[in-house]
């Protein structure tokens, strides 16, 4: 399933998504048809103001790998600054090669205050567009993906800015060593608004840089496990190099040329660095009956871990005990039982879970095939299986839609559809990442576990879950983490937590009454 680069802090979520064991942002290729944010320029045609004049580049590296590059212009105007960057990443998921463009564009008024913005991705000659109007206290974004329209009204604070393009909110907290500040930084390219955490640590000199003092700053989203990244910035509180290291894999983005910037691109196999090993083989027998896992965070402090009506965790020191038990949907109609408040918002359609679109209802109905919810979800799950016949590493986030009509996906894309699915049946239900075990991959990769997702609905009070990418739901799925299935709902926790994650030991546990 699950980068950006503004700063590189912001790659976590999407590389998770790049992770992703299965085995997709839009429409193939096509326009919306001259509906919302269809702004005539895309990535590798981008507006002027993207490379003229006074444009800075840099270059994305992975273990010193040129894996991709960033450019960032301003143009003034009368009635305040246009501020446009340009990027490409190129990144490897097994022997698959995925590459991703945008371009995002944001207006400023005199005041440098957020006027409007646009955002355009396209990944694998996939289309993902995005555009938002401020009103005040508030920004009007509308998602385009395939044929679906969304809009959503979020809260813009007075502190909000969007992150890498705009520096003043950060001018006037990080002044002096030891300042620090809490600021919600918005990624115009996914439409999630994030509350950061950036610290000054020093006034210090950077090797191999001209000038002689740079700021020294630490960057985390405020949420528990996700990344820190370092960030040093000129006079100007230009970024001119960034780092997130990993256990796994170090990530850079350094101030570059142009020439140098735009050299030709590595892609590198990030995909098997992320793997755990598994202290064991696990049978069959083993999968069906509850397991619990000894997980420890390489970093010696004990893992971030959700619970769920399936999932249990006590954690003690550095070591969290998590045991999973699989429970049997039960013979009553499906989605039956009252939807409390905190549920409802998961029956929505959203533009990655189009559960509103007729070909999705007609899908599901015809999937489902009746019956009651065991029944009807084991039916739905194999119907998923059989239509998305094509699997494959190399889109990053299709839509529901998308796969439906195209019959090709891995892991996310088979939680979408199943997700969407359900909600077109009235079931709520919501998207789960973590990891799943895997004894043989076919690459060479035996006995681990790597990065998934798939779906839970709700039913009778409960949450149940089913994996339509993997055809059933066993004890080794670790959840990580929910969300409605947007890809601006998760957190770029993902990545610290996955990077940080050592499977100590696994053992079958007694079933609970």
């Amino acid at each position: 399933m699950p980068l950006t680069c503004q700063p590189v802090s912001s790659i976590g979520l999407f590389l998770f998504v790049l992770l992703c064991i299965g085995c997709g942002t839009a429409d193939r290729t096509g326009s919306p048809g001259g509906r919302s944010c269809d702004f005539g320029w895309r990535p590798g045609h981008p507006p002027p103001s993207c490379r003229e004049g006074d444009a800075r580049w840099w270059s994305v590296f992975a273990d010193d790998a040129r894996i991709g590059w960033r450019v960032v212009g301003s143009r003034q105007g009368s009635r305040g600054r246009t501020i446009c960057e340009e990027r490409k990443m190129a990144i490897g998921r097994g022997r698959t090669a995925v590459e991703i463009s945008s371009v995002t564009q944001v207006e400023e008024d005199p005041d440098g205050r957020v006027v409007s913005f646009a955002s355009t991705t396209d990944s694998n000659g996939t289309l993902e567009r995005r555009c938002g109007k401020r009103t005040g206290a508030r920004m009007q974004v509308t998602t385009v993906v395939g044929d679906a329209v969304s809009t959503a009204d979020i809260p813009w604070p007075g502190d909000a800015f969007v992150d890498g393009l705009q520096t003043g909110p950060l001018a006037r907290c990080l002044r002096e060593p030891g300042h620090h500040c809490t600021l919600h930084a918005f990624d115009a390219t996914t439409g999630k608004m994030a509350r950061n955490h950036y610290v000054l640590k020093a006034m210090a000199p950077l090797p191999g840089w001209k000038a002689p003092v740079f700021k020294k700053v630490s960057v985390k989203e405020d949420v528990p496990g996700a990344p820190v990244s370092t960030v040093w910035f000129d006079d100007r509180l230009v970024p001119v190099r960034e780092e997130l290291h990993t256990p796994q894999v170090r990530f850079e983005v350094r101030s570059t040329t142009r020439e140098e910037a735009l050299q030709p691109l590595a892609s590198i196999d990030l995909f098997s660095r992320f793997f755990i090993p598994a202290p064991r083989e696990l049978e069959t027998l083993d999968r069906s009956a509850p397991l619990t896992f000894e997980l420890a965070g390489t970093d010696g402090v004990a893992p971030t871990i959700i619970e769920t009506d399936e999932q249990q965790v006590h954690c003690d020191g550095v070591v969290c005990r998590v045991t999973v038990t699989p429970r049997p949907i039960p013979p009553s109609p499906l989605c039956a039982g009252e939807v409390p408040a905190e549920v409802a918002p998961f029956l929505l359609p959203g533009p990655f879970v189009q559960s509103d679109a007729v070909e999705i209802c007609d899908f599901a109905r015809r999937a489902a095939d009746g019956g009651d919810a065991a029944t009807a979800t084991i039916n739905l799950t194999r119907a998923i299986s059989r239509h998305v016949s094509v699997r494959h590493l190399s889109s990053v986030y299709d839509s529901a839609l998308t796969v439906l009509r195209s019959g090709e996906g891995d892991c996310t894309e088979f939680a979408l559809l199943a997700a969407a699915s359900l909600r077109a049946l009235g079931c709520p239900s919501r998207v789960v990442n973590g990891i799943v075990f895997v004894s043989d991959d076919g690459r060479g990769h035996q006995r681990f576990f790597g990065a998934h997702a798939w779906t839970q609905f709700w039913q009778d009070g409960r949450w149940y879950s089913m994996d339509a990418a993997f055809g059933h739901f066993d004890a080794t799925h670790i959840a990580l983490e929910v969300h409605d299935g947007s890809p601006s709902s998760g957190t770029s926790a993902m990545l610290g937590i996955l990077s940080g994650l050592k499977v100590v030991s696994v053992r079958t546990s007694i079933l609970p009454p």
